[in-house]
């Protein structure tokens, strides 16, 4: 039922100004931001992309991120709605590949504000998203971030979170998880995150030894990109 609403919310916003659609996102959203409003908004902005932009505030999406406690251990307590957290961070994931393929100006004005917000949010999850999918969207999110963000002063904490992760201990889940992220910005973002490769080595050689099969395979791959982007053998340097 929810996806048919949402075909219709799409068919009648698609005639509508983009001042109509900022008034009609307003409305829903002071209606409730939970699954209704947050699944409306994934939709309308993967189908709209930029034009879904001004529509977009970036304090809602922190505020329902904040509020989910997942974690990798079995004495974390979850908190929050997990279905709602993918569906707001689906939409983050939309509205960054808008932004980064229209030069990432939403999210690097303001001095990076919305660019911090959502680093703080999208590294905790990424650590902390459990299972419901959370993590696998943060980290999707994550790399959208990257591409958005441009620049080592912004790749720099955000290429640290990521590395956090992948060189988590407490599980192999989140490890795997990290290495992911790191193998996909490498391949999305390409020869400009290379300014970054020192920091990330030193991590990629103790994943390349670590017990489990599935996170030495992915630092491989991961491995090979850089190898690939640089133009030079990196196993002198691990």
């Amino acid at each position: 039922v929810r996806e048919v609403c949402n075909d219709l919310l799409v068919s009648v916003v698609m005639k509508q100004s983009e001042k109509s659609l900022r008034m009609l996102v307003k409305r829903l959203e002071g209606i409730g931001g939970g699954l209704v409003f947050w699944s409306a908004s994934a939709r309308l902005a993967n189908v709209l992309k930029s034009i879904f932009l001004p529509c977009f505030r970036v304090e809602a999406a922190v505020e329902v991120l904040e509020k989910f406690k997942g974690g990798s251990g079995k004495k974390r307590k979850r908190e929050g709605d997990g279905k709602i957290v993918v569906l707001v961070l689906e939409c983050v994931d939309s509205v960054l590949k808008a932004d980064a393929f229209g030069g990432g100006g939403w999210c690097q004005a303001e001095e990076g504000r919305r660019f911090g917000l959502l680093l703080k949010e999208l590294g905790r999850l990424l650590l902390e998203g459990g299972e419901e999918d959370v993590g696998e969207s943060a980290s999707r999110a994550m790399v959208s971030l990257a591409a958005a963000g441009g620049g080592e002063i912004m790749w720099k904490p955000l290429n640290h979170a990521v590395l956090e992760c992948a060189s988590f201990e407490g599980g192999k889940e989140v490890r795997l998880r990290g290495v992911k992220c790191l193998k996909n910005i490498l391949e999305v973002v390409g020869e400009e995150y290379m300014g970054l490769l020192p920091e990330c080595l030193p991590v990629l050689s103790e994943l390349l030894e670590d017990e489990n099969g599935d996170v030495v395979r992915l630092a491989k791959e991961t491995l090979k990109v850089a190898e690939d982007l640089s133009g030079e053998d990196l196993g002198e340097y691990l």
